[in-house]
């Protein structure tokens, strides 16, 4: 067990319970020790808030911390997001957690130092980006035509990941899917990302990012389930570069849930970025 393999949270315990008792005997004494000295005393974990770097000592863009505060109490679940520029890629964490996952879920058991590390394109920077400002599925720069909706599929303005407006995908007999296509015929690589909110996911309920390539057959890069579910935003990257980059590659963001009102997907900020 953790409390097995760390013997010094037994010392950190029992120094706690050795104050309160301390306190409880000076108020049988008539002697008041303000609980705030105590309960301040409790253990803490510190997440680093050293400067985000990226490969040839380039500062990163930021990192997200929430909680806000890089301060927490033992037990808690942060999540990290890294963001980058458009022309440079986001390729992991390193440090005391190596992952390539964006959001990153930390629980905090120890102190601990996480960099995410940033590599710069060749160039291409940002190909195709929509945060669906226009109200209409039409808008956004460096797509070819307009999105393809199908099913139940609508454009909100509530609580957005930012702006004013985003794309809201439920289930039932008419599940949401939105597809478009960019021409990524002359990048190298490229990353998809996009600002992504799951809502009431649960049993059998899912969302699914895929591609397809020049008409071919359509390839899941992405499944959402359940445990996805928390109503909350967060930033999603995906790389692309593994799959043939076409003159007609398209994005598509399928949903799979079977409540027509109460499952949803809501997608905003979706962004091609090529390397």
């Amino acid at each position: 067990s953790f409390v097995a393999a760390h013997p010094s949270t037994k010392m950190l315990a029992l120094a706690f319970l050795v104050m309160v008792g301390m306190a409880l005997l000076a108020d049988g004494l008539h002697y008041h020790v303000e609980r705030g000295f105590i309960y301040a005393a409790a253990p803490t974990l510190g997440l680093s808030e050293n400067d985000c770097r990226a490969l040839f000592d380039r500062l990163c863009d930021q990192r997200d911390l929430d909680p806000a505060g890089g301060i927490y109490e033992a037990g808690t679940q942060v999540t990290l997001t890294a963001r980058a520029d458009a022309g440079w890629i986001f390729q992991g964490w390193q440090g005391d957690v190596t992952s390539t996952d964006n959001p990153l879920q930390v629980i905090m058991d120890a102190d601990r130092q996480i960099t995410a590390v940033f590599i710069e394109g060749q160039g291409t920077g940002q190909l195709a980006f929509d945060g669906f400002e226009s109200n209409d599925l039409s808008g956004g720069q460096g797509w070819l035509g307009t999105w393809t909706r199908q099913g139940n599929l609508v454009l909100v303005k509530n609580n957005p990941y930012e702006g004013r407006r985003y794309v809201k995908l439920t289930g039932g007999l008419r599940p949401g899917r939105l597809e478009r296509a960019v021409d990524l015929s002359g990048a190298a690589g490229a990353v998809l990302r996009f600002a992504g909110r799951i809502k009431s996911f649960e049993n059998k309920d899912k969302a699914y990012v895929k591609v397809n390539i020049n008409g071919g057959d359509y390839t899941v890069v992405a499944e959402f389930l359940p445990e996805h579910s928390d109503n909350q935003w967060h930033l999603y990257e995906i790389d692309l570069s593994a799959y043939n980059l076409t003159a007609d590659f398209r994005i598509v963001f399928e949903a799979a849930m079977g409540h027509k009102s109460k499952d949803m997907w809501f997608l905003d900020n979706i962004e091609i970025i090529g390397r």
